[in-house]
């Protein structure tokens, strides 16, 4: 299984197989993944494949994509030394780790990185200029935020590649616009919207200045993230701006704002993953245009501080390597996703979808129940909640809900919570994790707003599978007259007395 926000990708790419569009539910439209692409790569991929061999294929591919990046920048530098170094860079990034996974980044990578190598190309005939602008759309089309990257390689070709370039130019630019308003327009047609829903999820929902520097310094400065790497080379293309042409300094350019832009949306996840792309970019730019490296600096300075850089960049490596290790350790019931999955399988054993939704708050899983609507209370696959004000305190992404609407819209016949499980049970465990919910709402937390919510606490038990592993802290959230249809086979108990006493 792969991450969960590339899981709701590979859900929707099971509604492209069968209704051509990539919708989260049948009933709803909703544009769940972040790209407009990827669930048709998906959709490939399923038509061919069972469901599991068609994910592992997609984390192959993802691998492979970020392989074919560093070979590429391998290659595009002029010395094999200089290239080795470039390469290092970004192999070494926290970042890396997230190319198994199905993230839509690192497949937007390759793509950009192809239509951004053309562009420095020294000449460039019609059909050169043409698969540019494809590659650059595809890119974009992969992942919306490449659109700065893109813009930029064909402004660069159009200010930097002469008069006798310029037709390849305008052409390569009309075809990455005729192809890209074509996109929206269709995306408008079947979405009511021209940008995915995570979009406006996203929108006004920056954190503040506090949230982003902290987010910043973990990930950018006491580690060594895509993020990292980006800056660094900024820094070696900047101290090396006389030796970069027109075209090479827009595309830096076009890297540098979408740094900015990454710097402020932020995100709930480690790594900087939205600064791949544009590492990747500067990466090759330098390959391609600073070889020798550093010639501002001598060549005994330049040995040492790329040596310097590098070994900052490896000293992180062995605290990956030990993350990735325990990360694998982690099997069933401990991690959250096999705790999801097993109440999933229960789900679809045991309940019908005419009984009605299931409420997720990680909707990845919901790929294992194409059967059954779900409810999103965070968002990324409900318009209604993505189109509201984000609550303070709250990463990103995850800082939109309200409890009511999601109740009122889908009635969902079960939620899966991630304290349903320990309410489940008598006792002191119970009674820590009530505590815990207490804690949380004193955030605003939304998982603990749930179990306050008047329809959840009037209609609703907690439940776990009474053959459930006892170390199973999820579990449901279940319809009363649903939990007293499968009382053999649940262990359930009311939600009072619950967290709503934090409230009087």
């Amino acid at each position: 299984m792969l991450a969960d926000d590339p899981m709701i990708t590979m859900r929707a790419a099971l509604f492209v197989l069968r209704t051509g569009w990539p919708q989260f539910n049948s009933t709803d439209l909703a544009q769940a993944s972040t790209s407009y692409l990827l669930p048709y790569l998906g959709a490939a991929l399923l038509a061919v494949l069972p469901a599991n061999q068609a994910i592992l294929a997609l984390s192959l591919l993802g691998i492979l994509a970020t392989l074919s990046v560093l070979l590429t920048v391998l290659l595009a530098a002029h010395t094999r030394l200089w290239g080795s170094f470039l390469a290092a860079l970004l192999l070494l990034t926290s970042t890396v780790g997230f190319s198994g996974h199905g993230w839509d980044h690192v497949y937007q990578s390759p793509l950009i990185v192809a239509g951004c190598l053309l562009a420095l190309q020294p000449r460039w005939t019609n059909a050169t200029g043409l698969a540019a602008a494809v590659l650059l759309f595809l890119g974009c089309a992969m992942r919306p935020d490449g659109a700065l990257i893109a813009a930029a390689a064909l402004l660069g070709r159009l200010l930097g590649g002469g008069a006798s370039q310029r037709r390849p130019a305008w052409l390569a630019a009309s075809a990455f616009l005729l192809l890209s308003l074509g996109m929206l327009a269709i995306n408008h047609a079947v979405f009511g919207h021209f940008t995915p829903t995570t979009s406006r999820l996203k929108l006004g929902a920056a954190g503040q200045i506090g949230g982003i520097a902290d987010y910043f310094i973990r990930n950018a400065v006491v580690s060594y993230s895509a993020m990292t790497a980006a800056l660094i080379l900024l820094a070696i293309l900047w101290l090396n701006r006389a030796r970069l042409d027109r075209t090479a300094l827009v595309i830096t350019g076009g890297c540098g704002l979408t740094l900015a832009y990454a710097i402020l949306a932020s995100d709930a996840f480690g790594g900087f993953r939205m600064a791949w792309t544009p590492a990747c970019v500067l990466a090759l730019v330098a390959a391609r245009r600073l070889d020798p490296p550093l010639q501002v600096i001598s060549p005994p300075s330049t040995t040492l501080a790329l040596t310097a850089l590098l070994l900052v960049a490896c000293l992180s490596f062995p605290g990956q390597i030990t993350d990735r290790i325990r990360a694998l350790r982690q099997v069933s019931p401990g991690s959250e996703t096999a705790q999801q999955y097993l109440l999933a399988r229960w789900i679809d054993t045991y309940l019908s979808p005419s009984d009605g939704a299931i409420g997720w708050y990680q909707l990845g899983t919901a790929f294992f129940l194409p059967r059954f609507e779900a409810a999103d209370f965070l968002g990324k696959a409900d318009e209604a909640i993505a189109a509201l004000p984000p609550h303070p305190g709250q990463l990103v992404g995850h800082n939109k809900w309200d409890v009511a609407t999601t109740m009122a819209k889908w009635r969902p016949q079960a939620i899966l919570h991630p304290w349903a499980g320990d309410l489940a049970i008598g006792g002191e465990r119970r009674l820590r994790t009530l505590q815990h919910a207490r804690d949380q709402l004193a955030l605003n937390n939304y998982t603990a707003h749930t179990l306050v919510d008047p329809a959840v606490r009037a209609a609703y038990l907690a439940c776990r599978p009474a053959d459930a592993p006892d170390s199973l802290a999820w579990g449901l959230l279940l319809r009363r007259d649903l939990a007293a249809s499968h009382a053999d086979a649940l262990r359930c108990l009311p939600l009072a007395p619950g967290p709503s006493s934090a409230t009087r």
